[in-house]
């Protein structure tokens, strides 16, 4: 008995802290030549966001086989050496997606950059990762279409 609820227990913590570790929000926009990705950053998150491509949306059983683009640290907003823009009358500064002042990024938000070389529609994913019960950080690939996933393709043209 006492060995089902150490495991009911530990299928508990491990649903809770993927759950709590998956963007939501994300966002794709192309713009010559390049695509933007947007997200809502997680609350009190400090690890890293990772991002995927493929030809097809990208769902729990894709996912390791969709192609790994890289990675953004968890307080990419922050970096003010990407800052672009200053508020002038506030001097607060932030982000600027593709150089329009109405489209910025602020502390809620990550951002990942990628150049378009294939001219066709492709899906995006975001994913995060989070210490697991021996304190080895890993990546949480947990895929909730429309979330950490798009659901709608962006056309690279």
């Amino acid at each position: 008995m006492k060995n089902y609820l150490l495991v009911f227990v530990l299928i508990f913590i491990s649903a809770v802290t993927s759950s709590a570790t998956v963007v939501t929000n994300i966002t794709a926009s192309y713009h010559d030549g390049q695509t933007f990705i947007v997200w809502d950053i997680i609350a009190g998150y400090g690890g890293f966001y990772y991002v995927y491509r493929y030809d097809h949306p990208i769902n729990n059983n894709n996912i390791d086989s969709a192609k790994y683009m890289g990675k953004v640290p968890h307080d990419f907003s922050f970096n003010y050496f990407l800052n672009l823009a200053t508020n002038p009358g506030t001097q607060t500064r932030f982000l600027v997606i593709n150089r329009n002042p109405l489209d910025s990024l602020n502390a809620t938000k990550g951002l990942f950059v990628t150049t378009c070389s294939a001219q066709k529609t492709v899906y995006y994913a975001v994913t995060s990762d989070s210490i697991n019960l021996s304190g080895v950080q890993v990546e949480n690939k947990y895929m909730l279409p429309g979330s950490n996933a798009m659901t709608a393709g962006i056309a690279e043209r």
